[in-house]
């Protein structure tokens, strides 16, 4: 029965700290340069956002900019993780960089959002040159 307890008291704290915590934003993946050419755009919050459920979203309700544009497919993958979803011939362009603005307004089930916009940026695969030779020297 102790440990029933234990369980209960640690759901309940953690909902107490969800409540009082901003949504903040943990990771945005891709990132970085090179970033081999990507379908997909995921942000991962800091607390559960959405319920199970309905999982698809339209841009309208989606606070984030995303230059150049993208045609997004707006998706959570789970109740923290929010995924840009591009398809064949919508995927991010190579040697590209994109740069992302998150603004306050995705709200938890209990009201919390974030207090500051969080901005992002990385860069797709750029051509390399892997090889190279010649067949003769003109005078």
């Amino acid at each position: 029965m102790n440990v029933l307890r234990f369980i209960v008291l640690m759901l309940l704290a953690s909902q107490t700290l969800a409540y009082n915590n901003p949504l903040k934003i943990m990771r945005i993946t891709p990132s970085g340069n090179d970033v081999f050419n990507q379908r997909q755009i995921v942000f991962t919050f800091n607390q559960s956002v959405v319920a199970l459920g309905r999982m698809e979203r339209k841009a309208s309700e989606i606070p984030i900019s995303i230059i150049p544009s993208v045609d997004c497919q707006w998706r959570w993958l789970n109740t923290n993780s929010l995924a840009c979803q591009l398809g064949d011939d919508t995927a991010l362009k190579p040697a590209t960089r994109y740069s992302i603005n998150v603004n306050p307004g995705i709200m938890t089930e209990s009201q919390q959002t974030m207090e500051h916009e969080k901005y992002h940026e990385f860069i797709t695969r750029r051509p390399q040159v892997t090889y190279a030779s010649f067949e003769s020297w003109f005078a």
